[in-house]
């Protein structure tokens, strides 16, 4: 018996013009479409993913703070009871301990007021370096106006001689 491709018979393709399901075949314009379609699509995934990649990024930080606060706070705590506690009705070795607790606690507290101060005067120079900056700006703007001003002037001298010659 003949292979099954031995009796097919090479012909036109018949496609049928009623069938419900998209057309296989391609035209120039149906391919520039889906073209476009992906690269929509594509940009689409591509700003999606990076909104997504920056909302992580926000939450993230958002973690971080809270974690740094509620650090904070505990530091706090138990910086309040080395700080309640009375030395004086301790013995020789618990009044030693809570000593060296109580300087490291003002040593810490020092430190964040130094690294405050610090900050402030970071803070104070951009401030004075970005009013520097927006003053010679100005004036550069007001040299240009001066300029452009000299300018029109000789212009308008140019055109007064024009005028009377």
């Amino acid at each position: 018996m003949p292979s099954a491709s031995a009796n097919r018979v090479s012909g036109p393709v018949i496609i049928d013009v009623e069938d419900e399901e998209p057309s296989k075949r391609s035209t120039l314009g149906n391919k520039q479409m889906e073209g476009q379609k992906a690269a929509k699509k594509q940009r689409a995934n591509k700003e999606s993913m990076g909104k997504i990649v920056h909302m992580q990024k926000e939450l993230v930080q958002i973690s971080r703070e809270r974690l740094d606060t509620m650090k904070s706070a505990i530091q706090d705590a138990a910086n309040k009871l080395v700080l309640s506690i009375d030395l004086d009705s301790m013995d020789g070795r618990k009044r030693a301990y809570y000593k060296r607790k109580l300087q490291l606690i003002y040593d810490r507290e020092d430190a964040k007021e130094e690294e405050e101060k610090k900050r402030m005067e970071r803070e104070k120079v951009k401030e004075d370096e970005k009013d520097q900056e927006k003053a010679k700006a100005k004036e550069e703007g007001e040299e240009v106006k001066a300029k452009e001003k000299e300018q029109a002037k000789a212009k308008e001298d140019a055109k007064k001689k024009k005028n009377s010659a």
